[in-house]
Parts: structure tokens; C-alpha cells; sequence
């Protein structure tokens, strides 16, 4: 239920009347105002007003309805009510289709004012008796129109405390205000929650000095929700956490001093639903894309631990085979054992194999096993031809022999698998014992890789050709293939740094011409 309190009742006289009981108006000011003390909203509303000349109960000698437009809770009207006002009356409002509030409340001295026959004269005036003036205080004026007066404020109004100037009202520059604060101490100081803006109309909160406003609170940043923003002196903002610009999410922004983008963090980026970090330097940058694989994940300057050496370091796969039970040799090739090892890259695979060969030799004909390597089963490689070989001629029994096949392979990326491979010839039987080879994969070389051919194409017992031995324009020319080699892999490298440079320089070039955003948001 609403409460009106009157704030002033003025008798006004009908223009032109020369009745004793001439027809009269008063004009009646108050205040409406919510059960808990707030103002009722601005606008128009109706208020019904009764006469009565008992405080309870009774008939209305006068009643009406007024459509009363209300500003700051505060209403006036003026009601043509005709009583004689010779005895005592008494008003009640009702707000609305509410019940008439309670209690009524009686008229003052000023209606009864109106009951003066003419040519009477008012011989008092609360309390003061002979001549009374009227005089206009600060900011008052007093006006006579006719047989009336009027008095009304003026510009400005000013107490020790507020000063009031239309629509705005401002505190004495050495006050403080508090709400809910009995003793505020600062400028303003509010007990409870703080609302800016409304359900349609967006607030912000702006902190200044004095070099401007310092930072921003609030609002709405593309219709996702409200935004932080803080400003350096020059105006420009050097700190931003807003909603992401892909619909749910936060992304937040530090510059790096007027120049653009020194750190963000995009916490969905591309409407992934997962983050990215960035950080840029005047010429690096460093990025962390935890959508993204390998090594788009994490990308990092040149010279730090992401260079390309690194993120695609060596790898080993191993085998051991035959430890505790032989291996026998077929006459024809045969895959004794094998391992796979999965590359990350382009790179080159180093196989070392250990192994012992057992050759039971019997009778008077030559005999021996070849045992090499191959990326292929049941072959072996040009270079892996090793063999363990007896003549004819030697002495009956069992020999051991240790061999240790070695060899190199350009690979892809992906998985590759190394076979030894073993046979026998004569009629002699043989095993093999104690297998170990392991894989490595090398990303790179740092000279001349030489490379085998692709399989055996003959036996060393019965291909007889000789090869001289090197001469010092061999080992030179080696050399100069060698540093060549690596020369070339350098040139390689330093290409592709410069290609993912000039990546992130264009990003940053980005965010210093007003996008604080990488290119992938």
C-alpha cells in the first residue's frame, strides 16, 4: 500500500468573486511514496481525493478523481472543492484502485482562510497579529496575480549540505554522502549492493584522475556480456577482459605499451572451446593452442627449445632375441628377427645389430652363413653381406662367431621395420644366439650421409673385384661434400625459422593496427 504525505494545502480564491462564500479551489502538494520508502515511478497516476467533516466513517461532502502526474514522488493538483470550510473537514486519498489511506488527515488553518466576508480583514496570521508581510527568501519569488499570490522557487537551491539546480542535485565539495553509512568516509560510501544500469539500458562504472578516466566497468561488449578496460594517461587502453567475440568464453588483453598486443589469452579460441595463450615480443612471439597438435601446439621463438631439432628429437625402438634358444639357418634367407619404430618426421634411421653365429661344421667341403640387415624380409642389403665363411680344409666341429650389422636408412614419417635376415650354404649346420639390434631415429645430419644400395647382388666369395685404397684427394673431397651437406641443412633450417617469423610478425603487425586478436580468434 502506497503512503501520501502532504506537503502543503494553499486556499485559492475564485478569480473575479465578490461573495463572502465565492466558489474556491486550494491547491494540494505531496509526496507518494512504496511501502519501503521509495518513490513510486515517475508518470501519470490516479489519485482520488474525499471530503469528509468527521475523521472516521461518514458520508464525503466532496469527492474526485484526478489523474495527477507524479515526477520524483512529488505531485500538485488543484481541487474546486466549494465547501464553506465554517467547520472542521478532514481528506482522504486514495492511490490507484487501492483503499483509501488512513487516517484522514484535517485541514489547516490556510482553507479556512477562504470563510472572510468581504470587506473583512485578517487580524492574525499564526500567532502574529496587526500588519503581516511576505517576504521571499533565497531563491523564492512571490508574485501577486490578482487576488492571489504566488510563490514558487527560483533557480538554484542551496542548504549547507545540497545544492539543487533543475534535475540535478550535487553535494558541497567538503560532504560525504553515505547510503545506509550513518558516518560515511569517503565521497560516497553504500552499505549493501551497488546497481548500474537496468534490464534495458546498459551501465557503465568510469573511475577517473587526473589525467582522465582510468579504467571501465561494466556495459555491454558486443552483446556478450560486460567488459573491464583500463587506460594509461595517454587514453589508450593498456589492460581489456571481455566476453569472447565467439560467444561464450572470456578473452583478456595487455598491451605493451602503446605498440599493440604483449599478452592474451583467448579462452575459446575459435569457438573451439579450448584456450590459447600468446605473448609478443618486438621480434619473437611465443604461442600455446591447446586445440592444435603436434608441433602447432606449442610455438615458440627459433632460438629457444622448440627449434626444429628439438621438437623432432632422436627416438629408440630395441629388440633382444634368441637369448636362451638358437635360431637355426635355412639354406635360403630367412627373417631371424625384426623391429618397428614409428619416425616424426623426415630423418635417417641408424640400426645397430649384434648377434652370434654358431657354425657346426662337418666334412670336407667350404661352408658359411651371411647374416645382414634390410628395411625388406627374407633379403639382405648391398652392404649386408657379412659372412662367416670356413674352407674346406678346416677341422670338424663347432665355431663361434660374434657379427655386428650396421647400417643407415633415409626414412619418412611414420612406421618402418627393420628385419635381419640369415642363410646358410654347404651342408653344415648352423644357429644363431643373442640378438640385440636397436633402432634410432636421427632428424638430421651434420655431413654427407652415405647410403647402400637397395639389396645384395652378389656374394664376396665369388665377386673378386678390388677397390684401392683412399688417397688424399679422396679424403678432401669427402670433406668439402661433408660441410656442403650441412651447409645445405642449415639453409634449410634458417628458411623455414624465417617462414614462421614472418607469421607471427604479420599477427603482431595485426594487433598493433586495433585487433588485439590473433589470427586464429
Amino acid at each position: 500500500m502506497r503512503l501520501v504525505t502532504f506537503i502543503c494545502l494553499l486556499a485559492l480564491a475564485a478569480a473575479g468573486s465578490a461573495l463572502a462564500f465565492a466558489p474556491t479551489a486550494i491547491t494540494f502538494q505531496g509526496q507518494v511514496t512504496e511501502n519501503g520508502g521509495g518513490n513510486v515511478p515517475d508518470g501519470n497516476h490516479s489519485l482520488t481525493f474525499r471530503v469528509y467533516n468527521v475523521a472516521n466513517g461518514g458520508a464525503p461532502l466532496y469527492a474526485t478523481t484526478e489523474g495527477v502526474d507524479v515526477m520524483g514522488g512529488i505531485f500538485s493538483v488543484v481541487l474546486p472543492i466549494g465547501l464553506p470550510f465554517d467547520e472542521t473537514y478532514w481528506i482522504g486519498v486514495q492511490y490507484e484502485a487501492e483503499a483509501e489511506m488512513t487516517p484522514r488527515v484535517p485541514f489547516t488553518s490556510a482553507p479556512y482562510a477562504m470563510n472572510v466576508h468581504e470587506n473583512a480583514a485578517v487580524t492574525s496570521l499564526n500567532g502574529n497579529t496587526g500588519a503581516v508581510n511576505l517576504i521571499a527568501g533565497a531563491n523564492v519569488s512571490i508574485v501577486p496575480s490578482g487576488n492571489n499570490f504566488i510563490i514558487a522557487a527560483t533557480g538554484a537551491v542551496t542548504d549547507a549540505d545540497w545544492n539543487v539546480a533543475g534535475p540535478d542535485m550535487t553535494a558541497i565539495p567538503l560532504g560525504n554522502v553515505g547510503i545506509g553509512a550513518p558516518v560515511p568516509e569517503t565521497k560516497l560510501q553504500v552499505a549493501g549492493d551497488v546497481t548500474v544500469g537496468t534490464g534495458t539500458d546498459f551501465g557503465y562504472f568510469r573511475a577517473y584522475n587526473g589525467f582522465g578516466i582510468q579504467s571501465i566497468f561494466g556495459g555491454d561488449y558486443l552483446g556478450e556480456g560486460g567488459e573491464w578496460k583500463m587506460l594509461d594517461e595517454s587514453g589508450s587502453p593498456f589492460g581489456i577482459m571481455q566476453p569472447d567475440a565467439d560467444g561464450m568464453g572470456g578473452f583478456f588483453f595487455v598491451s605493451n605499451g602503446g605498440f599493440g598486443t604483449a599478452f592474451q589469452i583467448d579462452g575459446n579460441s575459435s569457438g573451439t572451446g579450448s584456450p590459447e595463450i600468446s605473448m609478443f615480443g618486438n621480434n619473437s612471439a611465443v604461442v600455446f593452442d591447446l586445440e592444435a597438435t603436434e608441433n602447432l601446439a606449442a610455438q615458440l621463438p627459433s632460438s629457444s627449445v622448440s627449434a626444429e631439432e628439438i621438437l623432432d628429437e632422436p627416438g629408440l625402438a630395441s629388440i633382444n632375441a634368441h637369448g636362451s634358444s638358437s635360431f637355426p639357418v635355412p639354406d635360403a634367407y630367412g627373417v631371424v628377427t625384426s623391429r618397428s619404430i614409428t619416425a616424426p618426421t623426415d630423418g635417417f634411421l641408424l640400426v645397430m645389430c649384434s648377434l652370434e653365429i654358431d657354425l657346426r661344421h662337418e666334412g670336407t667341403n667350404a661352408s658359411y652363413v651371411n647374416a645382414g640387415l634390410s628395411l625388406s624380409p627374407n633379403v639382405v642389403d648391398n652392404n649386408q653381406d657379412l659372412t662367416y665363411y670356413l674352407p674346406g680344409g678346416a677341422a670338424n666341429g663347432i665355431y663361434l662367431n660374434p657379427s655386428t650389422p650396421t647400417n643407415v636408412y633415409p626414412v619418412s614419417a611414420g612406421s618402418h621395420t627393420v628385419y635381419l635376415n640369415a642363410r646358410k650354404v654347404g651342408t653344415t649346420t648352423s644357429f644363431i644366439w643373442d640378438v640385440q639390434m636397436n633402432l634410432v631415429f636421427i632428424p638430421t645430419s651434420y655431413g654427407t650421409v652415405a647410403l647402400a644400395g637397395d639389396v645384395d647382388q652378389g656374394d664376396q666369395e665369388t665377386n673378386q673385384s678390388v677397390s684401392r685404397p683412399l688417397s688424399s684427394g679422396d679424403i678432401a673431397n669427402e670433406q668439402r661434400t661433408s660441410a656442403q651437406a650441412n651447409e645445405q641443412r642449415m639453409q634449410r633450417e634458417l628458411d623455414q625459422m624465417r617462414a614462421d617469423f614472418e607469421a607471427l610478425k604479420r599477427e603482431v603487425e595485426n594487433s598493433r593496427n586495433g585487433n588485439p586478436s590473433t589470427s586464429s580468434r
